[in-house]
């Protein structure tokens, strides 16, 4: 790392995949895409219909929505023509919320008998705890197993899930970790860091995942 190219290239790197697998420079049907990024507390959840935590003002609240429309927008068109998607993090909570699911706004106050989710003092590129994958889910049969170690960086989480969408992994508080459509493309939603665990082996199978996906035929 050089500290300007971006850890989501980095992990696709780590996967093995030469510049040949992924056809750059090709049509653009074969795109896919990765969505990620920090928690924006005041805005995901006046879409989803809730109350932010935290709220300062709903003049800010209106002034900031935008980003998140256009996120929600992307990611319909996107599942609509059939390109893979790997959503991270908050990544998945706009998934959640762009298919008709909410949120839990805050984890430590909501969920009683929490773990600690907020990875806020370790190493984020190292796991912090375990989630337990669900049987016959594509997550459990990339991960050829039913319990990963993952790192954590989140206080919010999904907490009604989508219609059409099925739970892959919790935690052992009963926090969503992951999910995905019930059919359709390779369209993988978790909320640890994969692009932090660069030697992991499920990280590596998630992007090399979404580029076989994106290789493919749309």
């Amino acid at each position: 790392r050089d500290g300007r190219t971006p850890r989501s290239l980095h992990a696709l790197a780590a996967t093995g995949l030469t510049r040949g697998d992924f056809h750059l420079g090709q049509r653009h049907e074969k795109l896919g895409a990765i969505t990620k990024g920090r928690r924006l507390d005041q805005r995901l959840p006046f879409l989803a219909g809730e109350r932010a935590s935290q709220a300062k003002t709903v003049d800010q609240l209106l002034d900031t929505r935008a980003p998140h429309r256009f996120e929600i927008a992307l990611l319909q068109a996107l599942r609509a023509a059939g390109r893979p998607i790997l959503g991270i993090c908050r990544g998945m909570q706009v998934a959640n919320v762009a298919y008709g699911g909410s949120l839990v706004q805050d984890i430590p106050s909501q969920v009683e008998g929490a773990i600690q989710h907020a990875q806020q003092t370790l190493n984020i590129e190292r796991p912090s705890h375990t989630v337990e994958l669900v049987p016959d889910t594509d997550l459990a049969r990339l991960a050829g197993a039913t319990r990963v170690r993952v790192n954590s960086y989140h206080h919010q989480s999904v907490e009604r899930l989508a219609p059409g969408w099925r739970v892959s992994a919790r935690t052992r508080d009963g926090v969503l970790e992951a999910m995905e459509p019930v059919e359709g493309p390779f369209f993988q939603c978790v909320q640890w860091h994969p692009e932090r665990l660069v030697g992991d082996p499920l990280s590596r199978a998630l992007f090399r995942g979404l580029v076989e996906a994106c290789a493919r035929p749309a």
